[in-house]
């Protein structure tokens, strides 16, 4: 038995990571961001899937709650997944169910009636001047929700501009993309969407080279294995993109755990492209149609102006005008032969929301009730379902005996407008007659 054996893997990619003892790097963009803070200044974290976002909103909140920010009162910081949050109510509820448990003088009980009005007497009354920062990630889902009406973004905006002897909030928000691109008038209100304008920007992006080589020396040095050896092969597999180095980090580490410098490198390699694939795909499936044409040439050897990769290498994909892994590149060429995207029917991402019709990204627009059945079928996919447990599953309990088949026919209707090529004739939400529906789709 090898002496490393027992040695506990401290890398983890499965998840944000929530306790700041295992947070490393990001030094510059944590600075920037509690910076920015400091100078009541709202604050958009923008930055891909998997880059860390949430990560860096719980390490914020490590670092701003108890501090003297802004006055002699400690700070209070709230974290928030909007994603998880259906209506204004349910909004205001999870703030001041965690200021409750922050302090408990700030303890309330919450009602239905509750509104920006009396929101903010509340706040007034309890927090007073005492700095309150609002962290919400995947903010894109909020705002794709209609419950969420312009009045409520005209309130937040209200928030952060009351007079500080009143009220002194702060907004923080994660996002893929920035808030103009998704926070317009149509969608936000006039005053909603100058209000996200005005937001400072904090970008992630792939961990700088410093960075990583402390990350491996600072992560493994308790346990005494040699991260550091196989560096190059991890910058091989995972580039300098946080997410994936962990996923090599953490193969590498096992492997040396049992095998020691005699490991099986072929199979660690086959693990993380086993475990990172669906990712790749991910990320090739959200690239515009000229990035995709910039991935392909980078991964054929193309040589490509520093200028026409800004966007990829913002977003962490390219570094060095090359593409972040080479695993990455193997699996472009792999598309590019015909595989391994070759999907056919309905995909729900039920991360983003985003939903893929043969293997392309569309953009439906459902409305709540139509996401929420296509989403109920997809998680079922290629398997009947009744019309009574969709009645359930999209209206709730109280849709027992409430819910007609017309209402649910006129339902399948208008999501077929919006993702069938022909809804007249439907090819992938199938009416099977007397037993139900079912959705052509793939995991």
């Amino acid at each position: 038995m090898l002496a490393n054996q027992g040695k506990e893997n401290p890398y983890y990619h499965r998840g944000p990571i929530r306790d700041p003892k295992q947070f490393y790097g990001r030094e510059e963009e944590l600075q920037s961001l509690l910076s920015l803070c400091k100078r009541r200044q709202c604050v958009e974290v923008v930055g891909e899937r998997k880059i860390g976002k949430t990560s860096l909103l719980y390490q914020a909140l490590s670092e701003i709650s108890g501090v003297q920010f802004f006055s002699d009162d400690p700070c209070v910081a709230v974290y928030l997944n909007p994603g998880l949050i259906a209506t204004p109510y349910e909004f205001f509820d999870r703030v001041f169910r965690s200021l409750g448990k922050q302090i408990p003088s700030l303890s309330i009980e919450v009602y239905e009636e509750m509104n920006w009005r009396n929101t903010h007497r509340l706040l007034k009354k309890r927090l007073g001047p005492r700095p309150l920062i609002l962290l919400l990630d995947e903010f894109e889902k909020l705002v794709s929700k209609t419950s969420f009406d312009p009045d409520f973004y005209s309130y937040l905006r209200g928030l952060t501009q009351a007079p500080l002897d009143e009220l002194d909030v702060r907004i923080v928000t994660a996002s893929q993309t920035r808030l103009a691109v998704f926070c317009t008038p149509e969608v936000v209100g006039k005053y909603g969407s100058e209000f996200f304008n005005s937001f400072a920007l904090c970008s992630l992006g792939a961990f700088a080279e410093g960075e990583l080589v402390d990350f491996l020396v600072e992560t493994s040095g308790p346990s005494g294995v040699p991260m550091l050896d196989f560096k190059q092969e991890i910058i091989q597999l995972g580039g300098r993109f946080p997410f994936f180095v962990q996923i090599a980090c953490w193969y590498y580490f096992q492997a040396f755990v049992e095998q020691g410098h005699s490991m099986n490198r072929a199979q660690v390699r086959q693990k993380f492209l086993d475990e990172a694939t669906e990712h790749f795909e991910y990320i090739w499936r959200h690239l515009d149609h000229s990035e995709r044409q910039l991935v392909l040439a980078l991964a054929n050897g193309g040589q490509i102006t520093e200028n026409r990769l800004g966007t990829l290498t913002q977003k962490g994909y390219v570094i060095d005008e090359n593409l972040f892994s080479s695993a990455f590149a193997g699996f472009v060429m792999q598309i590019e032969r015909g595989g391994p995207i070759s999907k056919q029917g309905v995909c729900v991402d039920e991360q983003s929301g985003d939903i893929w019709v043969e293997g392309e990204l569309v953009a439906p627009s459902l409305a709540d009730l139509e996401y929420k059945l296509l989403a109920y079928l997809y998680k079922r996919c290629n398997q009947i379902c009744s019309r009574d447990n969709i009645a359930i599953a999209v209206w709730g309990e109280q849709a027992i005996g409430g819910i007609t088949d017309d209402q649910i026919d006129h339902l399948v209707r208008r999501i077929r407008i919006k993702i069938e090529p022909d809804p007249a004739n439907p090819r992938y939400i199938e009416t099977v007659r007397g037993r139900g529906l079912r959705l052509k789709g793939y995991r």
